[in-house]
């Protein structure tokens, strides 16, 4: 059962009223860095069961230039995929199609938002911005289908959470020395089956003695610590001055400590720290998952709620295909490959083909990649042409597309250097096994002659 957004949507403005937004996350890198992650690029997809065949794929990549981090901006992209799907319709019935498109997760060094395009036979499509929590897109692990999964059209129902229940909102303060950081340590009486604990910032959060404790470090501003569910107020075990030695039971050093409590329901909690560029029914969802996926013993949660960064941008849209004919969807949308220095000289890339299997028939795929640089390593053989590299194929190929770009021409493989067998680990061991082995038989050797010389002189004595 799921349940209905209206009139929840309704008294949002004014159940929110009572908590501040929490600041949104700043995308563009403020200073130089070493490596930011992408996202994978990747096939469309469609909900549901189609009769509707994909006779080609065809995917250009254009790479005129790596994204080069500069100290306090962030890069333009001079990258893009486009992808182009011929699909036909068999059936003598006109059948549309639920389209997704998964964009991905905008890395920090880009500029701006997804720049995507989606047309149908030319002409522009209407597509409809859906979120959903991230699970591996990034790192290539990501499966399309189970993620479509968790977009929905309301908001999901969860064993736990639930629009109404309440959330109380602590704000902790310690009275120590202006500019003095401090620990700080709390304890809530609650049942993780009732209550959930959420604190942003925390140190850590366990169980001991049967309840909940809480830890922070270094504390200067107030803490701000929420419950969801069940509410008891926090006991202050105790606070000690950061420059001392810190210890499990934390010493005596305590100062005053406060704290005032402001009360809402989970809905309004969510809609205060809700991204302006997320609609509340996909905030909600992606929230749930984010809870369900860090699930801890303690039932402390060391975020409020999940980061613009744990967000999968998808593309919702819809094709319609006439009996008998055939359309051509276009999708074009940046790259964004994952960056590993300040000086970028080669890059990674990855497709994921695998959704496109989802059709069922598929009677060609054709890849093109146009660029200045060099195919160091690849998934595919590509062949080198005048304007960069080359695939096709007249069936999907198994698992998904990867790629390296290199500055320059791939570097020869060099075999290492190895000295002796015996300067290696594996030829020590050898040796050693080797002389042990031959004290060994040596030893053998002896006893045995020792005991055939002592047999001869007993057989040589004069019988008696």
């Amino acid at each position: 059962m799921k349940t209905s957004a209206k009139a929840i949507l309704a008294i949002l403005p004014f159940a929110a009223a009572g908590i501040l937004p929490m600041a949104k996350v700043c995308a563009a890198a403020e200073n130089a860095f070493e490596y930011h992650a992408g996202t994978s690029a990747s096939s469309v997809t469609c909900t549901g069961a189609t009769s509707v065949q994909l006779e080609r794929q065809s995917l250009r990549f254009d790479v005129e230039a790596f994204p080069i981090p500069a100290e306090g901006s962030a890069q333009k992209n001079r990258a893009r995929v486009t992808a182009e799907y011929e699909f036909y319709n068999p059936t003598e019935q006109d059948e549309e199609m639920a389209m997704l498109f998964p964009c991905g997760t905008l890395p920090a060094y880009a500029e701006g938002d997804f720049d995507c395009e989606i047309t149908l036979d030319g002409a522009p499509v209407v597509a409809s911005p859906r979120h959903s929590l991230d699970s591996g897109l990034a790192e290539g692990t990501y499966n399309v289908d189970q993620g479509a999964a968790r977009l929905s059209a309301d908001m999901r129902t969860d064993d736990f959470f639930s629009p109404f229940m309440p959330v109380t909102k602590y704000v902790i303060r310690t009275e120590a020395g202006e500019g003095e950081a401090r620990d700080l340590k709390l304890s809530f009486a609650l049942n993780p089956k009732k209550s959930r604990i959420l604190a942003p910032d925390c140190h850590g959060g366990y169980i001991a003695n049967g309840f909940s404790v809480v830890t922070f470090r270094a504390v200067e501003a107030p803490v701000v610590v929420y419950v969801v569910g069940e509410s008891s107020a926090p006991t202050i075990l105790s606070t000690l001055s950061a420059q001392k030695a810190r210890t499990d039971t934390f010493s005596s050093d305590a100062v005053s400590v406060g704290y005032e409590a402001h009360q809402t329901v989970f809905a309004a909690f969510l809609e205060s720290k809700r991204p302006a560029n997320v609609n509340f029914i996909d905030w909600y969802n992606a929230c749930l998952d984010f809870y369900n996926d860090a699930a801890r013993d303690s039932g402390v949660y060391y975020n409020a709620v999940p980061g613009e960064g744990d967000l999968l941008l998808w593309y919702e849209y819809s094709v319609l295909v006439p009996a008998q004919e055939r359309v051509t969807n276009v999708v074009s949308a940046p790259l964004y490959p994952e960056v590993k220095a300040d000086t970028v000289t080669s890059c990674y890339y990855q497709f994921l083909l695998s959704p496109a299997q989802k059709w069922g028939v598929h009677k060609g795929l054709e890849i093109t990649i146009n660029t200045p640089f060099t195919v160091s390593s690849s998934s595919l053989d590509f062949e080198r042409t005048e304007n960069g590299y080359h695939f096709s194929r007249d069936s999907l190929p198994v698992g998904e597309l990867t790629f390296t770009l290199a500055d320059g021409e791939p570097p020869a493989i060099v075999q290492p250097t190895r000295g002796p067998v015996f300067s290696t680990m594996f030829g020590k061991t050898l040796l050693i096994l080797t002389c042990v082995t031959a004290l060994a038989v040596g030893a053998t050797v002896a006893v045995v002659v020792c005991i055939r010389r002592l047999g001869r002189r007993n057989n040589d004595k004069p019988k008696q």
